[in-house]
């Protein structure tokens, strides 16, 4: 930016695409408020500013959430006279869908198609996946269909929205009819559509569903990620078969794949199910052995270990170690040692801490101080 700055000074002439390719980059470092200044410095000495200047800001606030300046952003380009675009709006309306304000984000795809301009694929896709975040499946079939409406062919990013939407609420037969909708429209599922499938699976406990999608994924030729092997090692510790979690678990690392810290904390977190704690322990070094730091849900797991052991010492300990590496422990952690001291007769102790995190605004809800 100092470089640009000293250009202008010297009277050098900026061409527009070199200084909106100057604010993209500052926007892409999240260093918003420089590439506003920047901004005001090219109306300043009365350079050239154009639609993409106004979208690239734009993008760059709503990225972070920040929809009022996005939409201030917008205002100030039309009273130059630039009128939004079909990018303008989908940039405002996934930043509004992003934060679950559809009513907003409906009241821009009314106003879009008042001004004339034509949705493309982005504006549908940006919607359905938030009415399928947010469980509304009818609103965001009524979406789909209307793709038609406009000549639009769904795309794998849309027919995986609706396949982990469905997933998520255990509608895995729906999912299933969707990933056959999309083979027939000539849209070949991905590895995100079929790990969906498979966390649909584990999550309602069709274990053996689960493993054939893994299973023909393999025979199919598709390279596995940790992600995938993640989740269904997640199916087993949820079972309680760590035999299986564990088989799976190696054969991942015999292919090359890393696992990762969630891959860590849900084993941790079958062993600790099951009271094993000598095998959680040696998961928990084994991971920082590989470099993965530890984070909230992985001591977490550590302290329901203890607790559900009735170890109350070292569920402390952790919370030490906690302290130690500058992490806060959460509700979740609270609500944790609460129940441990309570199941362990130590009522007083639990009352104690349970009103202390209540009075500091932390407070476990559901927490057993009785």
């Amino acid at each position: 930016m100092e470089i640009w700055l000293t250009m202008l000074e010297k009277g050098y002439h900026v061409e527009v695409v070199a200084s909106n390719a100057l604010i993209h980059g500052l926007c892409e470092l999240g260093k918003l408020e420089k590439a506003v200044g920047l901004l005001e410095a090219m109306l300043e000495k009365g350079l050239a500013v154009d639609r993409v200047t106004y979208n690239t800001l734009i993008s760059g606030f709503c990225k972070e959430g920040k929809m009022e300046e996005g939409f201030r952003l917008r205002g100030r380009m039309v009273k130059r006279g630039l009128e939004p675009d079909i990018y303008t709006y989908n940039t405002l309306i996934h930043g509004l869908c992003n934060l679950g304000k559809m009513d907003e984000a409906i009241g821009l795809w009314n106003e879009l198609k008042c001004k004339g301009l034509v949705p493309d694929i982005f504006t549908f896709s940006s919607i359905i996946d938030c009415y399928c975040k947010a469980k509304e499946f009818d609103k965001a079939k009524t979406f789909f269909k209307e793709l038609d409406t406009w000549n639009l062919e769904p795309n794998v990013v849309i027919y995986n929205s609706l396949v982990s939407g469905y997933c998520e609420i255990g509608n895995l037969e729906e999912a299933s009819n969707i990933i056959n909708g999309m083979k027939s429209r000539g849209v070949s599922p991905t590895l995100v559509t079929y790990s969906a499938l498979i966390h649909g699976f584990c999550n309602h406990g069709c274990i053996e569903e689960a493993r054939n999608v893994f299973n023909k994924l393999k025979q199919d030729g598709f390279q596995l990620d940790v992600v995938c092997y993640t989740t269904l090692i997640n199916g087993y510790c949820m079972l309680g078969q760590m035999d299986q979690a564990n088989k799976l678990f190696e054969e991942m690392l015999a292919s090359g794949i890393a696992p990762n810290k969630i891959t860590y904390t849900v084993l941790m977190h079958g062993y600790c199910k099951l009271g094993n704690l000598k095998e959680t322990s040696r998961l928990m070094d084994e991971m920082v052995e590989r470099g993965i730091a530890p984070d909230i849900f992985t001591y977490n797991t550590l302290i329901f270990g203890f607790c559900k052991d009735g170890k109350m010492e070292e569920a402390f300990k952790i919370c030490d170690l906690m302290s130690q590496r500058d992490l806060a422990l959460d509700e979740v952690s609270y609500t944790t040692l609460v129940d441990g001291l309570t199941r362990s007769g130590c009522e007083k102790e639990a009352k104690f801490i349970s009103e202390g995190i209540i009075q500091y605004g932390i407070g476990p809800q559901n927490a057993k101080t009785s």
